[in-house]
């Protein structure tokens, strides 16, 4: 243990990190002195949240865990529940299910995956160092990591398109058409909350994944949003999911990653706290809506598109075109209105909270 509390250093193999990770099949303590502390106000949590600057060193080839503890120590919360099956911390707003031995973390009733397992640690349940500062933190307190970020207008991607017809649908309806319809009614309600936004594609073109990137340049985009449908081999599978992506050194939530695709650092990583913000804040839009059973969650991926966006980037998966009732209900127009505004309202959160971000603080807007 180094000379802080709460915090273990551990040396081990990234392969053995790696295989000890379980997942679908793709601070310190309070400072000793008030200089050494910032009070960050919640966007919209009201948790009053202790951030040490001072930072933690740790080997190369090791790892950086926080005891669940010490961090709800800082935090401002207790710990109702402490057992082998949940770790739960809670304040008067916020409640942070943690499911130890996975990389499951329900952040008011919203799933978020982890970069890393909450594992056990000399007796105590504990979290990787990265996902405190670049997954549950920029939650908790927005206002902290957007300082800087770009605002609109929104880059929609209706993926697919042209001769990419994408996945088909149960109903007989191609990818790329529901896509595009999707996008045009998500920027009809971002005009309709004063949030201009532009399409890659208003029509059915083929694009190249790097067209789509350098488009946020072009268009001076600070959002970007690419939307998709998903597809499964069993008929059963459902739900929703919004891709951050992964930070540096870390596994995508469906795996597959090689060593050195894991080391690789993307320009998209200048971004990792303001992505995990605007994915979250789409998600439990969706989830606020259609429920908890169609919350597949905030997940990681290294999609070419987040990859190399040079703004705060995220792809959501809006449902599942090989379920039956799914793909029922993008044929109705309504479902189609219902779920464009329901990501449009994750994304305005998102912009009113870079919006909030700037009036309290003089950070010098990131570069593009």
């Amino acid at each position: 243990m180094l000379g802080s509390p709460g915090v273990v250093v551990m040396r081990r193999q990234r392969a053995h990190r790696e295989s000890a990770r379980r997942h679908r099949g793709n601070h310190r303590g309070p400072a000793q002195g008030a200089g050494r502390r910032l009070l960050a106000k919640c966007f919209g949590l009201g948790l009053s949240l202790s951030v040490v600057t001072t930072s933690v060193r740790t080997a190369v080839a090791g790892e950086t865990y926080l005891e669940l503890r010490r961090l709800a120590l800082a935090w401002g919360m207790t710990i109702p529940t402490h057992t082998k099956d949940l770790v739960l911390l809670k304040s008067s707003w916020t409640t942070l299910e943690f499911v130890p031995q996975t990389r499951q973390l329900r952040l008011n009733g919203t799933l978020i995956w982890l970069n890393d397992t909450v594992s056990d640690v000399k007796g105590q349940w504990c979290i990787n160092a990265v996902d405190r500062s670049r997954t549950i933190e920029p939650i908790l307190a927005p206002s902290r990591h957007l300082a800087g970020m770009p605002g609109p207008p929104v880059l929609l991607d209706p993926g697919h398109g042209g001769e990419d017809v994408g996945a088909p649908s149960r109903t007989g309806d191609w990818e790329k058409d529901l896509t595009l319809a999707l996008a045009r009614r998500v920027r009809i309600h971002l005009a309709n909350a004063g949030v201009r936004a532009v399409l890659t594609r208003d029509d059915d073109r083929t694009l190249s994944l790097e067209t789509r990137v350098q488009m946020i340049r072009r268009t001076r985009a600070g959002v970007f949003v690419s939307l998709h449908f998903n597809t499964a081999p069993s008929p059963s599978v459902y739900g929703v999911e919004t891709f951050a992506l992964t930070p540096q050194g870390y596994s995508s939530t469906a795996g597959g990653d090689s060593p050195s695709r894991r080391s690789l650092w993307c320009s998209g990583n200048r971004f990792d706290a303001a992505n995990v913000v605007l994915a979250y804040r789409i998600q439990r839009s969706l989830r606020l809506w259609l429920g908890n059973d169609h919350d597949r969650g905030v997940r990681r991926a290294r999609f070419q598109v987040l990859r190399d966006a040079t703004c705060p980037a995220v792809l959501v998966e809006a449902g599942f075109l090989s379920h039956t009732p799914t793909a029922r209900r993008l044929a109705s127009a309504e479902y189609v209105d219902v779920l464009a505004q329901r990501i449009a309202a994750g994304i305005v959160e998102y912009v009113h909270a870079v919006e909030a971000a700037r009036t309290s603080s003089t950070a010098v807007p990131a570069k593009r």
